[in-house]
């Protein structure tokens, strides 16, 4: 996240590794163990997984099966991202959600992929030119920030990767700051693995939706636990709400 945004070594202070990282396996009946790259205490925050290696993790994250306990279509419909607007996929990983938040925006609209792993985003650079989606743009962000401006957004979708940053209150700050909420209240939505899941990442680093919402909301956000129907996470939703000085006054 970063691959998935999901990636190498964290700094100590601010920093966030972005992966997608929900490994599907072509079995659903066998549970599937997210982030089992090798081990290494300089990864991730001491996390331990480092993710340079691209065609080891479309293998899973990519796989057909994956669709189905996914569900991309339910989980940008949560977003509730509308025609034209501009979106970013914080932790695109491999690339998963982006013919689907792509075709979502529409030719007006923008997807801005963001990685912390330069292999990452390399790979998706190819993949953007293979499938023709002339709507994305692909970018390599540092471990402490998603990089984006003031207002560039109006939706930020993280899949299976806030559980890999650090200073979550803080960085979710930033995010806050990267929402348009001139129109309407930018947004960001959160997926994570519940604790029950047979999937995702160690017990040791996974996150209650409590602890999302709290962090979301030491960063600004008002922040709601949605109702949804996936099978093995969760979704957190936080709005910006306040309607910054620098919007045009409405007429």
């Amino acid at each position: 996240m970063i691959g998935a945004m999901r990636h190498g070594s964290l700094v100590a202070a601010l920093v966030g590794v972005f992966l997608i990282g929900a490994a599907a396996s072509a079995d659903e009946s066998a549970p599937a163990i997210e982030h089992a790259a090798p081990e290494d205490k300089s990864a991730h925050g001491g996390r331990g997984r480092h993710f340079h290696d691209p065609k080891q993790w479309t293998k899973s994250w990519d796989a057909p099966s994956r669709k189905k306990w996914q569900r991309p279509d339910e989980v940008v419909a949560l977003l509730d991202v509308a025609p034209g607007e501009n979106v970013a996929d914080l932790g695109t990983g491999t690339g998963y959600f982006l013919s689907y938040l792509a075709k979502r925006v529409g030719a007006k609209g923008r997807v801005i992929a963001l990685d912390v792993e330069q292999a990452m985003v390399d790979h998706v650079e190819k993949r953007v030119k293979r499938d023709n989606l002339a709507n994305v743009e692909v970018r390599k962000v540092p471990f402490n920030s998603p990089d984006l401006r003031d207002g560039e957004v109006d939706r930020i979708l993280i899949v299976n990767t806030w559980h890999h940053v650090q200073k979550r209150s803080a960085y979710a700050a930033l995010l806050h700051k990267a929402l348009d909420s001139c129109d309407r209240p930018g947004a960001v939505l959160i997926v994570e693995y519940t604790r029950e899941s047979p999937r995702g990442p160690s017990q040791k680093i996974r996150l209650d939706p409590e602890t999302v919402m709290k962090e979301l909301r030491s960063g600004g956000f008002q922040a709601v636990l949605l109702t949804e129907k996936l099978p093995y996470q969760y979704a957190v939703k936080g709005e910006r709400r306040d309607r910054p000085a620098t919007c045009p006054p409405k007429l």
